[in-house]
This record gives C-alpha cells, sequence and structure tokens, in this order.
C-alpha cells in the first residue's frame, strides 16, 4: 500500500512538472523575440528558418524526453500493477483455501444439523405413535377398571347373597338334623316295638295286626325321610347322585350275570351264580328305596303282595281259631316277608342317615357346623354335629 501511494504522489509530480514545462514553453513563446525584428517585403513580419527549427527540435526533445519519463512512469506502474496481481493471487489463493475449509466446515456442520434434525424427528414421530398407544392402552385400562368395578360389585352382592343362602342352609340344615333326631328316636322306639312283635309265635293273637304295624313304621319312615329329601339341597343332589350310580352298577350287575348265565365268566369259590343273584337284588332293592325315597310314597304292589293283605273278614275266624297252633308253613313266609320288610325300611333309613352322614361330613370337617340352641333332651351351646350319630344301625 505504500508503494502504490508512493507511486501515486511521484506521478502528481511529474504531470506537475510537465505543465509547468508547457507553460514555460508557451510563455517563452509569447515573450518578445530579443533578436531584432525581421520584416519582409511589404512590411509584414515573419519567423525565420533557423529560429523555428531551434524551436521545434526543443519541443521534440522536451516530446522524447516526457516520453521517456512516461514510459519509465509506465514501467513503474506496470511493475507495481503486477506486484497488486501478485499479492491479489496469494492473497486469494489464502482466502480461497479458508473459505473452501469454511465451506467444508459449513457443510460438516449443516449435515450435523440435517441428521440431528431427521433423528429429532424421527423421535418425535416415536413419541407421537407412543403417546397415540399409550392413550388407547389408557382407554383400555380405563374400560377394564370399569368392568373390574362393575364385576366386583357383582360379585359383593353375590357373596351377600351366597352368605344370605348359606345362611339359610344353615338354619334348614339345624332343623334338618333336628328332625333326623326325632325320627332316629321314634324309630329306636318302634324298633323295640317291632322286636317285641316279631315275637309273635309265642304272644301274638292276631295275624294281621304285625303286617299293618311294619308298614306304618314303613310309611312314616319314608315320609320323613322324603320330607329332608325335599327340603334340604344338598340331600337331592345326593340322593341324585347315588341314582345314576345305582344304575350304572345294575347295568353292569346284569351283564356280568348273563355272561355267568352264558358262561363266559369262569365260576370259582368267591363267584358263583347265586352270588351274582344276590347282588343284582340287592342293587336292585337299593334302587326301589331310592325310589320311594324321591316319591314319598310305598309302591303298592308291596302292599298288595304283602302276607296279611289278602286276608278277608271271613278268614280272620279261621285264623283266630288256629292262633293257638299257626302251621309252619305260615310261620316261615310271615317271617320271611316280615324281614324283607324290614330289609326295605332298613335300607331307607340306612339311606337318609347315609345321605345326612355325607352332608353333616362336609360341615364337620375341617370346618364343623356349630349351633345355638336347645333340643328335647336338654340345652347344647357351641356344639358341632357329629356325622358318626348316623351310622348306628336303625334295625339289630
Amino acid at each position: 500500500m505504500s508503494t502504490e501511494r508512493d507511486m501515486a504522489t511521484r506521478i502528481e509530480c511529474d504531470i506537475q512538472d510537465l505543465q509547468n514545462t508547457n507553460r514555460t514553453c508557451f510563455d517563452d513563446s509569447q515573450k518578445p523575440l530579443e533578436t531584432p525584428e525581421f520584416c519582409a517585403k511589404g512590411g509584414q513580419p515573419y519567423i525565420p528558418y533557423e529560429l523555428a527549427k531551434l524551436y521545434i527540435t526543443k519541443i521534440v526533445e522536451d516530446m522524447q524526453q516526457m516520453k521517456l519519463r512516461y514510459k519509465k512512469i509506465i514501467e513503474e506502474l506496470e511493475l507495481i500493477n503486477e506486484d497488486q496481481e501478485r499479492d491479489m493471487m496469494v492473497l486469494r489463493s489464502h482466502y480461497s483455501s479458508k473459505m473452501d475449509i469454511l465451506q467444508s466446515k459449513v457443510k460438516a456442520y449443516q449435515e450435523q444439523i440435517d441428521n440431528k434434525n431427521s433423528y429429532l424427528e424421527g423421535i418425535i414421530k416415536s413419541l407421537q405413535e407412543e403417546n397415540r398407544d399409550l392413550m388407547k392402552d389408557k382407554v383400555g385400562l380405563l374400560h377394564q377398571v370399569k368392568e373390574l368395578q362393575e364385576k366386583l360389585e357383582k360379585e359383593k352382592l353375590t357373596g351377600e347373597m351366597e352368605n344370605q343362602e348359606a345362611l339359610m342352609q344353615n338354619t334348614n340344615l339345624v332343623k334338618a338334623h333336628i328332625t333326623l333326631e326325632k325320627v332316629i328316636k321314634s324309630m329306636h322306639q318302634k324298633e323295640k316295638d317291632m322286636s317285641e312283635l316279631l315275637q309273635y309265635e309265642s304272644t301274638c293273637n292276631r295275624g294281621p295286626n304285625p303286617q299293618i304295624t311294619v308298614n306304618t313304621l314303613l310309611q312314616t319312615a319314608l315320609r320323613k325321610i322324603h320330607l329332608m329329601y325335599c327340603e334340604v339341597p344338598e340331600e337331592q343332589q345326593f340322593v341324585n347322585h347315588l341314582f345314576k350310580k345305582n344304575d350304572a352298577e345294575i347295568a353292569d350287575w346284569k351283564k356280568t350275570f348273563n355272561k355267568t348265565i352264558a358262561g363266559n365268566i369262569l365260576l370259582d369259590h368267591d363267584r358263583s351264580l347265586v352270588n351274582t343273584k344276590n347282588d343284582l337284588e340287592s342293587t336292585e332293592y337299593e334302587k326301589l328305596v331310592l325310589d320311594c325315597i324321591r316319591t314319598g310314597e310305598i309302591p303298592e304292589w308291596i302292599l298288595r303282595n304283602s302276607l296279611y293283605s289278602s286276608i278277608t273278614e271271613s278268614d280272620c275266624d279261621t285264623k283266630n281259631d288256629q292262633r293257638s297252633n299257626p302251621p309252619e308253613n305260615d310261620k316261615e313266609i310271615f317271617k320271611e316277608e316280615t324281614q324283607s320288610f324290614l330289609a326295605v325300611s332298613d335300607s331307607a333309613m340306612q339311606m337318609g342317615s347315609s345321605m345326612h352322614k355325607q352332608i353333616l361330613w362336609k360341615q364337620h370337617s375341617p370346618n364343623s357346623l356349630t349351633i345355638n340352641g336347645k333340643n328335647d333332651d336338654g340345652e347344647w351351646n357351641q356344639q358341632s354335629f357329629d356325622p358318626w350319630i348316623f351310622s348306628k344301625p336303625l334295625f339289630y
């Protein structure tokens, strides 16, 4: 920059010198010649050739010097321009390299910004999708919570109703237990009467009375058991279960009996045709007892086929005449029919006691059913039902 300023000042000085020289030459030309004037013929002045030539040569020399000076100035200017261009090239290359570096940095930074923007956009999209999923889950969970609350309320209501039903069932079981105790006591009392009645050979004076007593006893027992069957739902389920089980056993015994008759099953000392027939008959008797418990009535054919149902009033006189010495065949027939009625009644009572034993055993073990109250004999407090009370035989 200092060289440029110096060159500019030098050029200005040269221009001023040139102007000064021109001005001096012009002034000199305007000065009057010191030489005497030359006048031509006719009185007109003129410039002599030598003088004009002198001035012209002087001007030419001045112009040549000026030309040389200007050439020198131009060369210096060219050198200065070359130096400036060289400096400009250096500066340009320097700053262009810096610009390239800056542009590369800007590009890298822009790429980082673009990558970060794309990454952030992906995160925003994923968060928006996750937010939508969470909102859906929230709605689903709220719906499930509402359903669970409704379900809990329903379960609470059903639990209260079940508790009330359980209390009602417990009261029904208490009533059934008291009724069964009364029936057992009455049956034991009638059992004693029956034991005395069966010894008619020495004490009986009339024939039809024992059969009438047995029928009445059997009807009373079945009526009591049917009443308990109708009042206690667990007894109904237990009887239905025994009925299905009895049907399956009858079918199995019939198959076994038929195979035994056909000879498909080998007989040994433990299994014979008579034993198979007895098992089948006992299973059929159990079915008969279950039918009696479900209906609460004794089939008419049992009463009709009894020994003393066919006795008429005209026969009573002959029986009274022969009561002192009854025939041996009538004794045996009466004994067999009485035992058959006793077997049916005993099966009925054993079935009823087994039903209560199964029901009360569930209440007794592990959580026994305790009751506060009084029975016919006296007071009893917080005592558990003993299911084994029903395992005693009713007839001896």
